[in-house]
């Protein structure tokens, strides 16, 4: 009897693109997190009653240059950590379907048999 060589799906490559991608995400989202602080302060300022009508900001530019002054540097970074925790699971979610779309019967399929699950549905 012979046996069959069975690919895992979890490696050790897999885990090292979980690792690169995840690093390069909060990478890109701690660097643009002060553009998402200033649109989320710009989005909330109307329905803010801390914020004087007054000192409203005027514009990405202002929320740039005011909140530094009167909040303190990092502010801008305010809720970055939480952003990017919660992007962690999206990422582990698309590598274990990008792995398991690799090792499943579906990439193995050509053709017109690829889209036949397409074809067979009832138009309703």
């Amino acid at each position: 009897m012979s046996t069959v060589n069975r690919q895992t799906i979890y490696n050790k490559t897999s885990f090292s693109f979980f690792a690169v991608e995840a690093s390069i995400s909060a990478i890109t989202l701690t660097a643009l997190a002060p553009l998402s602080r200033a649109q989320i302060l710009l989005q909330v300022q109307d329905a803010s009653r801390s914020i004087h009508p007054n000192n409203r900001y005027k514009g990405i530019i202002d929320v740039l240059v005011r909140v530094p002054k009167e909040q303190g540097f990092r502010a801008l970074w305010r809720g970055n950590l939480s952003g990017v925790l919660g992007f962690l699971p999206w990422i582990a979610c698309s590598e274990f379907i990008d792995n398991y779309r690799k090792h499943s019967a579906f990439e193995r399929l050509s053709g017109i048999f690829r889209y036949g699950c397409l074809l067979s549905l009832p138009l309703s």
